[in-house]
């Protein structure tokens, strides 16, 4: 009845393609709902079938995807359109067992995806149930602990209304993101407020409980804005670092933090130029960019070259000053062009 009454209009709700479900679900992973809304949006109109996602290039993707973080959820989302096509001949695979075979799918995603597109009897979990379940039954163990998981999976599977998987699970979530919040919730409303154990034993503010298992990591880019003659160079991220496939200016990272005088030198010594064919228009303060098990440090050094002929890497590329937000970039470089 709660979830009647007080449930959000969301255009995936409308549906029950698996594939739009999927869709919402990759996007809205790390991500609020009103983030992430637009973005399904673009998604759904630009691709509104699997196997036109499968086709698209990698570049167009992240273009769409750009500003939305976790650009990995992006190439596996393509990757695994690609595998539909491929192993389930451009239909969405059916079952939770199927389902979990699909790049960046996971437990939660899968269980969702069954029991909203086919009625599977499976639970989900994810923060906002592991919440609610938490407080109902005022676990002490940590939920992001193995003990802790199993249990939340076990009473999670236990709660479950195998008749009407699909409306439950997302009544669950939907109750543990409007109702159950992290913080201060109104449980003098809560329709569960008599069964609730955390309620009764007014421990409702220190649950769930959670392991602190991060250790940030400290950065430090510096990255530099070349132009001549309305030209600018930019190369494109590879490896297995963060932000691959995306487009960024040519960078080098230091250990610490480095003073100006010192990223001038280092900027002349990595182009071979000296001071009359190099110009130097400004360089930005720090500008802090936090990442779940990062914090980027970044510097922007913009120079004014007098000639190209200077130390180029291979991978970069030339390109007019205005054409630089045709390609995909990362969050920081957006956010500082558009400063």
């Amino acid at each position: 009845m709660w979830y009647k009454i007080n449930q959000r209009v969301l255009p995936w709700r409308n549906s029950s393609d698996p594939y739009m479900i999927w869709l919402s679900e990759i996007i809205l992973q790390q991500t609020r709902v009103n983030q992430g809304l637009s973005y399904y949006i673009k998604f759904a109109e630009r691709f509104p079938d699997v196997r036109l996602l499968a086709a698209a290039s990698e570049e167009e993707v992240l273009n769409l995807w750009q500003g939305l973080g976790y650009y990995s959820r992006a190439r596996n989302m393509q990757f695994a359109a690609q595998q539909i096509v491929k192993d389930f001949d451009g239909q969405f695979p059916d079952t939770y067992d199927q389902i979990l075979t699909l790049k960046g799918v996971g437990t939660y995603t899968a269980s969702a995806i069954a029991s909203i597109a086919f009625g599977e009897p499976v639970a989900v979990v994810d923060g906002n149930v592991a919440r609610v379940v938490s407080r109902l039954f005022a676990m002490d163990a940590p939920i992001n602990s193995g003990k802790g998981a199993k249990q939340i999976q076990y009473l999670a599977d236990e709660m479950l209304e195998r008749k009407d998987a699909g409306t439950y699970n997302q009544a669950i979530m939907e109750f543990g993101a409007l109702q159950c919040v992290p913080k201060n919730p109104n449980c003098e409303i809560c329709p569960l407020k008599d069964t609730c154990l955390a309620y009764e034993q007014n421990t409702v503010s220190t649950l769930p409980i959670k392991i602190n298992k991060v250790k940030i990591k400290k950065r430090y880019f510096n990255y530099m804005v070349m132009e001549h003659k309305g030209y600018t160079y930019i190369r494109k991220r590879t490896g297995d670092d963060i932000w691959k496939s995306l487009y960024e200016f040519p960078m080098f990272e230091a250990g610490i933090a480095m003073t100006e005088d010192a990223l001038m030198d280092e900027v002349a010594q990595q182009l071979g130029m000296d001071g009359k064919n190099i110009h130097f228009q400004k360089i930005s303060d720090s500008v802090k960019h936090q990442l779940t098990h990062r914090t980027i440090y970044a510097r922007f050094i913009h120079v004014k070259l007098k000639t190209t002929n200077f130390n180029k890497q291979d991978d970069w590329i030339k390109i007019p000053v205005g054409e630089i937000d045709n390609y995909p970039l990362s969050r920081l470089i957006d956010r500082y062009l558009g400063a």
